[in-house]
């Protein structure tokens, strides 16, 4: 558990150094820097309990802007660290928020702020719906620029020269994206980009400032099998294609379906194309000038190249299942040939830890059939020893995915005498747009439910579990999903310990984050009053009474994503019908559990309830 992650890194603009946002090296999240060019010893920008984000450089490089989530409400601070003054936080924003602010950014001359926030400061309340804010850091005064019309997740991308911001809005439909544009002073609003009510559009800045790089899953309303990477002029609003048949800019790539597309600020003339195929990345990069494209290397592990370097040399993330993620530099003139031994890290994950690699189990693919036939895939962690005690580990979102990545609450069920399987059910990315949609037919808490039971029983055709002798764990979704096996997969599972799951998705919807709320909806086809029966088939908590095995309900009390509503209703439906259960709660976590001294007695706990209550 106390194994170091690298969540984030980025050069400074003038390429000096390298600022690192690393989880285990203090009691919490935190941000360090070290040289760009030959990686030193790491010192600390901050050092607090609680939980700090790097959002980006300063312009003139001379200091940070961060947030910082106190409490764990997701209610965020923005500070100004500087690199000569480490460790001092500079407030920019209120110190106690009554609003969920996302995306902030600092413009050219580092005198404004731009963000997302659900609030009107002219009447001190929160909104509903999060308005895109200018905010002037002389006299301290937010200004509202742009009005979405309806909640939303919305982020807001300044451009490089500080002219234009780039957001996305979902007045159309809760699961569609439309991304506008607005000039910095907050004149000339439009709509840049809208291929459908539903579509699913990524969008970022060219480093030009004058176009738009964007990943649409569907074209004129048409949901896609592959999606459709261009780049948009913000002038004439023309559209320029990397893989649409028929309309290429360069080589054919018709049959490649990229997930991510973006340009690195210091090298305008690459763009770093990313394609997941059974939750494994591929990386090329596509030259727009020549259309030369190179395709990564295979590596004993994924490495997703972020930004160009002063030198020849790329920065880049690095990870797998035995790798804990960190940073590296490495060199692009002859990919081909390119290795490990070609990296300079920027952090040595295990050099603060007794931990090794050798220690580790590297996860395999495991693949089976769903009831209705549908191909499931996810990764097995198999036991150092032999046993028939198994644990489901099941990721959050749903609309996320597991991957060869290092998760060290898995391995230390391994470690323990676990098999562990992490499935990536219908829903989950990595699989196509097919594959990702298929959750909505029936909303959640069906067919996706069984595509994880049906990955238990597997386990048990294969020797590597025994029925009643498997347990399920998880956050978020994943707790919503170890809730439902519990209620109607008692026969296969033993013990469930869900982590600030769902357990009624009416009183879930009704008292999440309101820019989370149009995610249910978008989910489960509507809202509870439009689809009622959807809402009650797939709520936990209908079904306590079926509940054969044994529970642990883990939450955190400031979580205002799954609230502990969710929690309060369940416990009484519990004892309602006599079933026996154990709780763990943390009065300072909110959704999901990061403080070192809380994550250790986490999975402590988990690891004696599975040991205690699987035969």
């Amino acid at each position: 558990m106390n194994l170091p992650t690298v969540y984030k890194a980025l050069r400074s603009p003038d390429g000096e150094l390298v600022a690192l946002n690393v989880l285990n090296l203090h009691s919490n999240l935190d941000i360090f820097f070290t040289k760009a060019e030959n990686p030193q010893a790491l010192v600390p920008l901050t050092n607090t309990k609680e939980l700090t984000v790097f959002y980006q450089w300063w312009p003139d490089s001379t200091s940070i802007l961060l947030g910082q989530d106190t409490g764990r409400n997701e209610r965020i601070t923005l500070y100004q660290v500087f690199v000569n003054q480490p460790e001092i936080m500079n407030p920019l924003t209120e110190l106690t928020p009554d609003f969920y602010l996302r995306t902030p950014s600092v413009s050219p001359n580092g005198k404004v702020l731009y963000y997302f926030a659900n609030y009107d400061f002219s009447k001190n309340t929160e909104t509903e719906i999060s308005y895109l804010f200018r905010h002037n850091l002389g006299d301290n005064k937010p200004e509202a620029i742009a009005f979405p019309d309806k909640p939303a997740y919305n982020m807001a991308f300044l451009s490089l020269k500080g002219s234009h911001l780039l957001y996305n809005r979902s007045d159309i439909h809760p699961g569609g994206d439309q991304w506008w544009i607005i000039n910095s002073d907050g004149t000339q609003d439009r709509e840049i980009l809208n291929f459908g009510d539903e579509a699913k559009v990524q969008a970022s800045w060219h480093p030009d400032s004058e176009n738009i790089v964007f990943v649409t899953d569907s074209f004129n309303g048409e949901r896609l099998k592959t999606r459709l990477t261009g780049l948009c002029s913000i002038k004439n609003e023309s559209f320029e294609w990397i893989n649409k048949s028929g309309d290429l800019i360069g080589p054919d790539l018709s049959n490649h379906d990229f997930n991510q597309a973006k340009i690195s600020r210091y090298e305008p003339e690459i763009l770093i194309l990313n394609e997941t195929l059974k939750s494994k990345t591929k990386t090329y990069f596509y030259n727009l000038k020549s259309y030369r494209v190179t395709p990564f290397p295979e590596l004993k592990g994924t490495l997703l190249p972020t930004q160009k370097l002063v030198n020849s040399r790329w920065l880049g993330q690095f990870y797998s299942s035995v790798q804990p993620t960190t940073y590296v530099s490495f060199p692009v003139d002859d990919l081909e040939s390119l290795n490990e031994d070609h990296f300079r890290y920027y952090f040595d994950t295990f050099s603060f830890s007794k931990i090794k690699k050798t220690n580790l189990v590297p996860a395999e693919e495991f693949e089976w059939k769903s009831k209705d036939g549908t191909p499931i895939h996810g990764w097995l962690y198999p036991s150092f020893k032999k046993t028939h005690q198994a644990i489901l580990y099941i990721h959050g979102g749903p609309t996320w995915h597991s991957e060869d990545s290092f998760n060290s609450e898995i391995q230390y069920y391994v470690l323990q005498g676990f098999n562990v399987l992490d499935p990536n059910y219908r829903g989950s990315t990595g699989y196509g747009v097919e594959f990702r949609e298929l959750i909505k037919k029936e909303g959640w808490g069906a067919a996706e439910q069984v595509d994880i039971v049906t990955g238990a029983e597997a386990l048990v055709e294969k020797g590597l579990a025994s029925l009643q002798s498997i347990g399920i764990t998880g956050t978020s979704f994943g707790g919503f999903s170890s809730w439902y096996a519990l209620t109607k997969f008692s026969d296969v599972f033993g013990a469930g310990a869900p982590v600030c799951g769902m357990t009624d998705l009416v009183v879930d919807y009704n008292t999440t984050r309101p820019d989370l709320r149009p995610y249910s909806a978008e989910m489960m086809g509507g809202t509870p009053e439009e689809v009622p029966d959807r809402y009650y088939s797939g709520s936990p908590i209908n079904f306590v009474h079926n509940i054969k095995g044994n529970v642990l309900i883990v939450q955190g009390l400031n979580d205002p994503n799954v609230t502990p509503e969710n929690v309060r209703v369940v416990e009484e439906a519990l004892k309602k019908h006599n079933v026996a259960y154990e709780k763990l709660a943390f009065d300072d976590e909110g959704h999901g559990v990061y403080r070192r001294k809380n994550r250790k007695k986490k999975i402590i706990t988990i690891t004696r309830f599975f040991n205690k209550n699987l035969a």
